[in-house]
């Protein structure tokens, strides 16, 4: 088995630790909601951006009664664990980023929280919030070392998407879920490691695009209706082939957490 998909969700959880240990000795971690948020800058302040969003439907019975009743599963999923405390990625997090995309979980965030809670505008904008909050400098060459890194994993990805016979969720695993791998020359180092491994096509793949709403808490379902390894899941926002019951955006099929995810850890 060339992909380990257990390795890759669980980066989910080893990054609890990691989170807690950034936390406690330097207090740089950023929770991010949004797969465009340009990454290289979070590291030139001398951050670790995390994924922020909760992705089982396990805490919810940890919920106050009718907690996030009326919310998606992706925004109530986040909603309780912050409240709870039960999360440690949240819980080690100094601020929260968001695209500017979802307003509901944007003001979900800032109703329960002191934290600070951003809007990505632009790079400048970023740039300035995260340096006055975490007191840090910006380094251009910070920037520049992680944007080379986060190019090559992205080429490697694409490499894979375009050229491979990797099934969906493996790609899928690839893409999302290894954003949890904190460490970006670490990072680097598995694609590098994993393109070696790979058998790539001489032609390119017709790639069937299939797009879902924030799908890293639906991706097994969606994925197991997916019978070609030319499929691709991708995140999108607007009128998604998969989406979720109270979701503000528009969509074509209801996929929400499922039992399976309760099994997940905190």
């Amino acid at each position: 088995m060339i992909i380990d998909k257990d390795f890759l969700s669980d980066l989910r959880r080893n990054a609890y630790i990691e989170c807690t240990e950034n936390y406690l000795a330097h207090d740089n971690v950023v929770g991010i909601f949004g797969d465009e948020l340009p990454e290289e800058i979070f590291y030139g302040c001398g951050l670790i951006p995390v994924p922020l969003e909760g992705v089982d439907s396990h805490i919810f019975r940890f919920g106050k009664q009718d907690e996030g009743k009326d919310l998606c599963d992706v925004i109530k999923s986040t909603l309780i664990y912050l409240t709870t405390q039960k999360c440690p990625i949240l819980y080690s997090c100094k601020t929260y980023v968001t695209e500017n995309k979802c307003q509901l979980l944007y003001n979900t965030l800032k109703e329960n929280t002191e934290k600070p809670v951003i809007i990505y505008e632009n790079e400048k904008q970023l740039k300035q919030a995260l340096c006055k909050i975490y007191n840090t400098q910006y380094s251009e060459n910070k920037t520049q070392k992680a944007k080379n890194d986060l190019d090559c994993i992205k080429n490697i990805l694409t490499e894979i998407e375009l050229y491979s016979d990797l099934n969906t969720e493996e790609v899928f695993l690839l893409t999302f879920y290894s954003k949890y791998m904190t460490d970006l020359p670490m990072r680097k180092k598995y694609f590098k490691s994993l393109k070696q491994k790979i058998n790539f096509r001489n032609e390119k793949k017709k790639i069937q695009k299939i797009s879902a709403l924030c799908p890293r808490g639906n991706y097994k379902s969606v994925c197991s209706g997916i019978n070609s390894n030319s499929a691709r899941l991708y995140r999108s926002w607007d009128n998604s082939d998969y989406g979720y019951a109270n979701c503000i955006f528009n969509f074509k099929n209801e996929k929400n957490y499922e039992e399976e995810n309760k099994n997940a850890s905190f």
